[in-house]
């Protein structure tokens, strides 16, 4: 069932990026490199949908072919049968949580590096969300407290230019806030200082100033790292450093409890499975395919409904990553207390 998941979640993407591999000429290894490392984050969001087919076909076989009424007849409880199955979804959840920690800030980048060679784009660079420090186009060094590339916007802000020939500085401009506004950096709240050639300082604050020739967003976005890119205390370290200095970290927080909700999709896909095979099992195979995909639609639409509204302050971040867990954990156990064991 998870090779069947993973091959056509493999030939769906592979069609996606086949008109940009074919224009950008792309070699046939880039293309394989891209997929090796893609495979991870394909089994981090197909398992779930795999535990609850395994489910709901071996047990629902088992139920047609009346083995579980004979286990039944010997004393067996189907809470008993259960149990060896919620044990091995916590375990897989567990693991789940190991490979998303471990494995896949490391796999996105590489992907995500392979994926912009396979588009065209100009390759991307991966900062620690500790180090603020880049080198302009024009040699230039900025220094930045927060970047948001959604809304082009800098929190804390510095540029330090340097004398060509001596490498001394010449100038250092601060912002406490610079957004973009399509053609250029407006910078807020800030000032300017100046060394004069005979080394006195030149000190102007301003309110509010276009900087044209500060490099675009595109330049800054290329050491972006996303949440996906980062390890749980990493997030976190770098959202508490943000709360600090008064940024709006709304959605880094609905991402930051997602990492430790979204392992447990698979336990709670255990849950909903078994009272569904046990009350549908008669029905074949094909119904419980059919299961199996009107479940995962459902639940997918739900997580992301509530990522969205958890993203524009409509939840709270905790309600937002955990409620559909809560909503669909709490309706599985209903179900399987009304099983008639």
């Amino acid at each position: 069932v998870l090779v069947v998941f993973v091959s056509l979640f493999i030939i769906v993407t592979l069609f996606e990026l086949l008109p940009d591999i074919v224009k950008n000429k792309v070699d046939t290894s880039i293309v394989v490199n891209y997929f090796v490392f893609l495979l991870p984050q394909i089994l981090y969001y197909v398992i779930p949908l795999t535990v609850l087919l395994a489910i709901l076909i071996n047990l629902g076989t088992l139920t047609k072919t009346n083995e579980i009424l004979a286990l039944k007849a010997g004393a067996v409880s189907l809470y008993r049968m259960a149990m060896p199955l919620l044990v091995m979804g916590l375990m897989l959840s567990a693991a789940i949580y190991f490979v998303q920690d471990f494995m896949l800030p490391y796999a996105n980048q590489r992907q995500d590096e392979y994926r912009n060679v396979i588009k065209g784009r100009a390759p991307q660079t991966y900062r620690d969300p500790q180090r603020k420090w880049m080198v302009g186009s024009d040699d230039r060094v900025y220094h930045y407290s927060y970047f948001d590339p959604a809304q082009n916007l800098f929190g804390g802000i510095s540029i330090f230019a340097f004398k060509p020939n001596t490498f001394d500085l010449a100038e250092w401009v601060f912002a406490t806030r610079a957004m973009w506004n399509g053609s250029s950096w407006v910078f807020e709240d800030g000032w300017i200082r100046r060394l004069n050639p005979n080394g006195d300082p030149d000190y102007q604050a301003f309110d509010r100033l276009d900087f044209p020739d500060v490099d675009n967003p595109e330049y800054f976005k290329k050491e972006v790292r996303t949440a996906s890119q980062m390890t749980y205390m990493e997030l976190k370290r770098y959202v508490d450093e943000l709360k600090q200095s008064g940024f709006d970290v709304t959605n880094l927080m609905v991402d930051l409890y997602r990492k430790l909700s979204f392992p447990l999709v698979s336990f709670i896909m255990v849950i909903i499975g078994i009272p569904f095979s046990f009350t549908t099992g008669k029905r074949g195979a094909f119904y419980g395919i059919g299961l199996c995909v009107a479940v995962g639609i459902i639940y997918w639409s739900t997580f992301e409904l509530f990522d969205k509204l958890g993203g524009i302050n409509r939840l709270s971040p905790l309600i937002a990553a955990w409620f559909p867990n809560l909503i669909f954990g709490f309706g599985g156990i209903w179900m399987m207390l009304r099983v008639k064991t």
